[in-house]
């Protein structure tokens, strides 16, 4: 059984493309048995949220985009909890370049700390 995890940064509401793709891919994945995660920003205009819907990240600035480097934390903590699931899946769903940088700046500080712990 698969866990996917999808980091959804740009969603705020039951309107549009990110939310629709994500109940259509729910719907795939419990016909075929996987368990789907998705991760959302704390702001997100969603009530009576089911489990599988996590408010964890922060939403994405379009005009100040520095700003988003503020879910650096939010991500490590993702990659931490996707590093213990069994046959883990990530999608992102928002290809932006802060975005893509957090991500690469988690993968190098999680491999450099299981390193350490190799050395140890």
């Amino acid at each position: 059984m698969y866990t996917i995890y999808s980091i959804i940064p740009s969603l705020k509401n039951h309107e549009g493309h990110f939310y629709e793709y994500n109940i259509a891919f729910t719907k795939a994945a419990n016909i075929n048995g996987w368990k789907y995660i998705k991760i959302i920003p704390k702001s997100c205009s969603f009530d009576d949220l089911e489990n599988d819907w996590q408010k964890s990240i922060f939403g994405m600035e379009t005009k100040n985009k520095l700003k988003n480097l503020k879910n650096f934390l939010p991500f490590m903590r993702v990659f931490r909890k996707i590093k213990k699931a069994k046959n883990p899946v990530l999608f992102i769903e928002d290809f932006t370049f802060v975005i893509l940088f957090l991500f690469l700046i988690c993968i190098f500080l999680e491999i450099g700390r299981a390193s350490c712990r190799e050395r140890v």
